[in-house]
Formats: structure tokens, C-alpha cells, sequence
């Protein structure tokens, strides 16, 4: 495996949009992004990029934090969080790739969890965010809010959010939803919501969500391992793709904060996700990035040491 150091400088420019800067090195080429940690350099982050085989593995060493990378729908932008401490929550942040540009938006935001692109082709700065009890549209060129999705900020003690997707062709949001999070008794529920009618629908039991390129599957993790949900199908059973659990979900505090968020290969025959060998909370000094058919079959280790992969569409 070939491992490519590239740093990079920045150039803060401030705006009224939040803190811009350039990416001064090449943009590398491999298909999955994810988040490394700590063993190559002191600042503790690093983004790497690598082909599927495990092959073509660049790493590059931002001068800030940058969790949770995902790219655009177009394969052109990063979206991630920055700015947080000793948490993987962080301000909403982009990187345009292509036109060098790295902005974040601080002013009147607070820390989110998880961020994915809208899928609005006519502003790929359209970005969806969610925290521990809402998930909003949020406009990156501007800083602005633009829309509530859901709202539990009036019922911190009842309910707590774990990962989202939405799907922007059917306009359908499917998100965690942990019930009674502070107590051991607690749920795990897997909900769609239509965001033009308001109608919700209880799917299943788990949590982090991703859509399949096409809409007709949605893969989420379970309380023991991985699954994958035909959601064209009437009453169809999930199917278990790994029986291998990702969280012990009656542990204290959130366990479900730090779970890999499954994501697909373009042609939807591929699932990608981060992994420990235990079911406690996951660092990444024994996480691997493995791959898997989304219809099921052997694991594949793609490489050591990586969070958060997410492959670009």
C-alpha cells in the first residue's frame, strides 16, 4: 500500500459568510474519503483518500479538524465538522475540491453530530445537519437556517436523534431515534419522515441510516450487526449483511454517538463502514474499514486505522 503525505496551507480570508480558505495541494483520487487519527502526525487528524482494493491510499494533514467527511452528490465538495474538542461534534464546514475553498459556519450555530449534502443540484451549499435533538437545512454560502426537519429540543429527557439520511428525489428523511435515552430501558427506532406531508413511519430497530443510490434500499445499523432494508418490497424483513454488533446499546452514557454511518458504492452493490472488534466505544486505533455486498457475503478489510469512510458517488 503507497501512502502519500501531502500537506497543505491555509489562507484565512474572513467574510461574512464564516472563514474561508485555499487548498494548495493536488486533490487526491481515490474514491472513499476517511477520517484518520494521531499516528502520522501531532495534530491528531488527518483525511485520507483510497480506491476500494485497499490500493492508491493518500493521506493528506488538514491544519484543523475536519470529522466526518462525506462528499457531495456530485462528487465535488467535502462536507465535515469542525472546530469542537475532545468530541465528534463540530460547526458545519466544506471543502470545494476542485475550486480550492474550504468554508465554516460559527456565527449562531451551535455543534452538530452528523452533516450530508441536501442533493440540490442548484446549491450544492445546501447542506442537512443534525444534533443531538434537531435536524435543519442549513444554506453554507450564507450561514443561514433555512429549514426545521425535526425538532425534540422540547423533549431532551424523551428523546435523543442518532444519524440521518435523506433522499432528495423522493424527498424522504429516515433517521435514529433513541427513546428514553438517559435510561437503560431505552429504544432504538429507525423512522422515514415525508418532509412535504409530515407523515412518519417506524421502519425498524437501529440507527446511522444511509439511502441507496436508487432509494429502494436504506442500510442502518442495528442492535447486533449490520442490516439492509428493501423499502419497495411490501412488509419486507431486513436483511442481516454483518452479524456482528457495532454498539452495545445499553451502555451507559450515548454508545451510540460514535457508530460508523454505512455508505454505498455508486452502483449500489457496495457497503463501506468503519468497525472495532468489540462493541465498545470505537478509537481509531483499532478501528478497520471493511467492506461488504450490500446483499450480503464475506467482509472485505479494506485498511487499518480509518473512521467515517464515505465512497464518492
Amino acid at each position: 500500500m503507497k501512502i502519500r503525505i501531502t500537506p497543505f496551507i491555509i489562507f484565512l480570508v474572513f467574510g461574512l459568510t464564516g472563514c474561508q480558505s485555499v487548498w494548495q495541494a493536488p486533490v487526491p483520487n481515490g474514491e472513499i474519503v476517511y477520517e484518520g487519527e494521531g499516528i502520522y502526525n501531532t495534530s491528531g487528524h488527518l483525511l485520507g483518500f483510497v480506491d476500494p482494493s485497499g490500493e492508491n491510499n493518500q493521506i493528506i494533514e488538514p491544519d484543523r479538524q475536519f470529522d466526518k467527511p462525506v462528499w457531495s452528490a456530485n462528487g465535488e465538495f467535502l462536507y465535515g465538522l469542525t472546530g469542537a474538542t475532545g468530541s465528534y461534534m463540530g460547526f458545519p464546514a466544506y471543502w470545494d475540491l476542485e475550486n480550492g475553498r474550504f468554508g465554516v459556519c460559527k456565527r449562531n450555530f451551535h455543534f452538530f453530530e452528523q452533516i450530508q449534502g441536501s442533493g440540490n443540484s442548484a446549491n450544492p451549499y445546501e447542506i442537512i445537519v443534525q444534533d443531538v435533538w434537531t435536524v435543519i437545512v442549513i444554506d453554507l454560502a450564507n450561514c443561514k437556517q433555512t429549514k426545521t426537519l425535526v425538532d425534540y429540543s422540547t423533549k431532551p429527557g424523551l428523546y435523543s436523534l442518532a444519524g440521518f439520511s435523506y433522499f432528495a428525489a423522493n424527498q424522504v428523511l429516515v433517521y435514529g431515534e433513541v427513546v428514553n435515552p438517559d435510561t437503560q430501558q431505552r429504544e432504538y427506532r429507525l423512522v422515514s419522515m415525508n418532509v412535504i406531508t409530515g407523515i412518519k413511519k417506524i421502519l425498524a430497530e437501529g440507527i446511522n441510516p444511509a439511502w441507496s443510490p436508487d432509494g429502494s434500499q436504506i442500510a442502518y445499523i442495528g442492535l447486533d450487526g449490520l442490516y439492509v432494508l428493501d423499502v419497495n418490497l411490501a412488509q419486507s424483513s431486513p436483511r442481516q449483511v454483518v452479524a456482528l454488533p457495532f454498539i452495545n446499546p445499553w451502555e451507559g452514557g450515548s454508545p451510540w454517538s460514535r457508530v460508523t454511518i454505512p455508505s454505498w458504492s455508486p452502483d449500489g452493490k457496495w457497503l463501506v463502514y468503519h468497525r472495532c472488534n468489540t462493541a465498545r466505544v470505537c478509537s481509531w486505533e483499532d478501528s478497520k474499514i471493511y467492506k461488504i455486498p450490500s446483499s450480503g457475503g464475506k467482509e472485505e478489510t479494506i485498511l487499518e486505522r480509518g473512521e467515517y469512510p464515505s465512497w464518492r458517488p
